[in-house]
């Protein structure tokens, strides 16, 4: 049976269609998979008026820039980021983001909620489930000034044993704060849990980015005790390959990894 694919095209000149992003996405989910293309080289995200965008991922989503890579301007103005609730009850849902630029992304002003905001903020409330894909592909974030990706999953024990998140040939460029954040919600302890979600850098580059490598202490959660890596609960794994860590300049008592019990290969 061949796959359905339903396409949207959108330029940075539409502007009615850019401010109801949200709903047009949502409102043009169906059994095929969808696929949103912007197809121009740049877009200023502070000319849409946008106050939110929520997305319920239903179906397969991929968003494409172009082959050059499309620019998300946020300009430092007050907007806030993007959300994506996921309904993964019935089948495995992909989300893809590929060829984007997201720069300059600090909500300031923005009614008291700009600092607990981030760009992208995934939610799995709907459902305990890690039957899920998040991949970027050669997507690049950089020049931002607030947190950028927060994952939060409701799960209990695991099912899969495969990469659920992927970042491939992304760049993640002079940035000053939290760059990713997975945060695990359960009823009941299982240790199992902590090998439910896993996430691969694959061919990344970063450079540059102070809310990890130097003055840490410009990251306001409570919880962060590590720059590069925090772990708080014991019986967590950590594997680093292939990789090279230089200059780095943690400015604050914190130490580069933080972790209780925790196995590094």
């Amino acid at each position: 049976m061949n796959k359905l694919y339903n396409f949207i095209f959108i330029h940075n000149d539409d502007i009615d269609v850019m401010r109801t992003i949200g709903d047009k996405i949502n409102s043009s989910q169906n059994d095929s998979d969808l696929i949103i293309r912007f197809v121009d080289d740049y877009y200023d995200f502070s000319k849409y008026g946008l106050q939110s965008v929520s997305i319920f991922v239903n179906t397969n989503i991929s968003l494409i820039g172009n082959e050059n890579g499309t620019v998300f301007d946020f300009n430092y103005d007050k907007q806030i980021g993007i959300t994506f609730q996921f309904d993964t009850k019935e089948k495995t849902k992909t989300l893809k983001i590929e060829n984007i630029k997201f720069e300059k992304f600090y909500p300031k002003n923005s009614g008291g909620i700009g600092r607990t905001q981030v760009l992208l903020y995934f939610n799995f409330y709907l459902n305990k489930s890690d039957n899920f894909y998040i991949i970027f592909n050669n997507c690049n974030f950089q020049n931002n000034n607030h947190e950028l990706i927060k994952v939060d999953i409701y799960l209990d024990v695991a099912t899969y044993d495969d990469y659920r998140i992927q970042f491939n040939n992304c760049k993640f460029l002079n940035n000053t704060e939290r760059l990713i954040q997975l945060y695990h919600k359960f009823d009941e302890y299982h240790m199992e849990i902590y090998d439910s979600i896993k996430v691969l850098m694959n061919n990344c580059t970063f450079i540059n980015n102070r809310g990890y490598f130097s003055e840490i202490q410009s990251d306001e959660n409570e919880v962060t005790r590590g720059a590069f890596i925090t772990t708080l609960y014991g019986n967590e794994y950590v594997i680093i390959e292939n990789s090279q860590f230089e200059n780095i300049n943690i400015q604050s008592n914190v130490p580069l990894i933080y972790g209780n019990l925790l196995f590094m290969k």
